[in-house]
């Protein structure tokens, strides 16, 4: 008996938790979902930066996320877990799927970033090598060579090249892969009622990007702010020396540089340079 009201007690508490979670939720996000704003994109690829700027003009009801799929949230929760490590803060994606993307509102427009994806998976490896290899101060204790190893062992290399079909085609219905990408421009501009969806490179210059999102937005001006830069933080020093020091297996280059992904993105000449660039070695 005094076991089942113990369970009783339990099972009340945890549930009066979800509610509180879900009003807080809702109490937040409620008043701003008119004209609503996604930078809505994989990790490492400057999102950070333009979210800030745009959330700093005051003027936009801007959201920063990386997944709203509810089925990658979980999968991600899971890997996090499997591994012993505490999975990142989802809510806000669950919510914005729930009472934004499944509602059909009329307006939503998206900003979301690519980046070639070798220099994509190191930087994400480097930001999140805590949560990767459960070393306290593992930035200052694990030495380059085993850096290097453990990158291309362990990382899931497969992130940058899955990511618009498994989140944006699968949870708004765009396929960015049937719309042609002029690679030396750089950018994209995308609609697809009831979504206007901007696509910019990584590596756009600021002035460009900064004309592309005040126009996109009718922001009467807009200027990027610098954050979450790799060469700011605590390990600036052994981030530069890690891509100083590896060499990436021609094959995996190879794969990673003829996906689909990084073909629509990328001209031929630039994936050579790409591919140069991190293996050493000259295509054939």
């Amino acid at each position: 008996m005094f076991v089942k009201i113990w369970k009783d007690e339990i099972l009340t508490t945890f549930n009066s938790l979800i509610h509180f979670i879900v009003w807080h939720l809702i109490k937040k996000y409620q008043v701003q979902l008119s004209n609503p704003v996604l930078i809505y994109q994989m990790g490492k690829v400057a999102s950070s930066s333009i979210y800030e700027s745009i959330k700093a003009t005051g003027n936009v009801n801007v959201f920063h996320l990386h997944r709203l799929n509810p089925e990658n949230i979980k999968q991600v929760k899971q890997e996090h877990l499997l591994r012993g490590a505490s999975p990142p803060d989802e809510k806000l994606g669950h919510y914005l799927y729930k009472n934004l993307i499944l509602s059909n509102r009329d307006q939503i427009k998206i900003i979301s970033l690519v980046r070639e994806p070798i220099g994509r998976n190191i930087s994400a490896y480097f930001q999140n090598l805590k949560s990767f290899e459960f070393i306290k101060n593992a930035h200052q204790t694990i030495e380059i060579d085993q850096m290097i190893e453990k990158f291309l062992r362990n990382y899931s290399h497969n992130v940058p090249l899955t990511w618009f079909d498994n989140e944006l085609h699968a949870t708004v219905g765009i396929d960015v892969y049937k719309n042609i990408f002029l690679q030396k421009q750089g950018y994209q501009i995308i609609h697809e009622p009831p979504y206007n969806l901007l696509i910019m490179r990584h590596d756009l210059y600021d002035p460009l990007k900064e004309n592309l999102i005040r126009d996109f937005l009718n922001l009467k001006s807009f200027h990027l702010l610098r954050t979450n830069v790799s060469s700011s933080k605590e390990y600036a020093e052994k981030y530069k020396e890690f891509i100083t020091s590896i060499k990436i297996p021609v094959e995996y280059s190879e794969r990673m540089l003829s996906s689909k992904y990084a073909s629509h993105f990328f001209s031929d000449e630039e994936l050579f340079d790409i591919h140069r660039k991190w293996t050493g070695v000259q295509q054939t």
